[in-house]
């Protein structure tokens, strides 16, 4: 009902906690070979109805939450981080979306001949409305990916999507509302290598802006 708002997205946190102290690196591996994965990911926020307004997603902020050592072998060290969406509302307003946020940077490693690194960012999708409520805007999404090696290096690749804005409106009922916008997406990659050979270093960025919600 008018004044009440649904509940909010719950916050995903990978990380080991020391204390009140949440440290990045919860996701190791080691071997001859080696490969960590983290996917981090924020809770959608609850729709209102009956002129409730949409609650909103949670943000998700991942920052080095892999680390390895491959002893000569290959190094495969990837992150994923993902928003919460907003939460549709029928005569409220609609839930905004939670960024999400992938920065795997500073990294670096001695010891495997071949070293690679991605990281992916996507924003939550606005809520959306119903009525004349005006759906919200999609989250913004920041992947940033930078990797030192000893031998071959590839930070392959910085990938960042904005989230798409919620849609609104109802042509039957003959309630307009504004579409949301999409959400902005910043990608940065940087590779390299030390080595005194040949063994290459190469980065990719690809930054991909959220779509526009639909009105009517």
């Amino acid at each position: 009902g008018v004044g009440y708002i649904g509940g909010k997205g719950a916050v995903g946190l990978i990380g080991t906690i020391n204390g009140p102290t949440l440290l990045p690196g919860a996701v190791t591996a080691s071997g001859p070979s080696a490969t960590a994965t983290a996917t981090q990911i924020g809770g959608n926020g609850g729709a209102g109805s009956l002129s409730a307004s949409g609650g909103p997603g949670a943000p998700s902020m991942l920052s080095n939450g892999v680390q390895g050592t491959a002893t000569g072998g290959t190094l495969n060290l990837n992150q994923y981080s993902y928003g919460g969406s907003g939460g549709y509302s029928n005569g409220g307003v609609a839930g905004m979306a939670g960024a999400g946020i992938s920065s795997l940077t500073n990294i670096v490693d001695t010891t495997a001949t071949s070293f690679t690194g991605y990281s992916r960012a996507t924003g939550g999708a606005g809520g959306g409305g119903g009525g004349t409520t005006n759906a919200a805007g999609g989250a913004a999404a920041v992947a940033l990916l930078s990797l030192t090696g000893a031998h071959a290096v590839r930070a392959n690749t910085a990938t960042a999507i904005g989230g798409p804005g919620g849609s609104s409106g109802n042509v039957r009922s003959l309630a307009f509302g504004n579409g949301g916008t999409g959400g902005p997406a910043d990608a940065e990659a940087a590779a390299t290598s030390t080595t005194k050979g040949t063994d290459p270093a190469s980065a990719w960025a690809r930054a991909y802006g959220g779509t526009g919600g639909s009105g009517s």
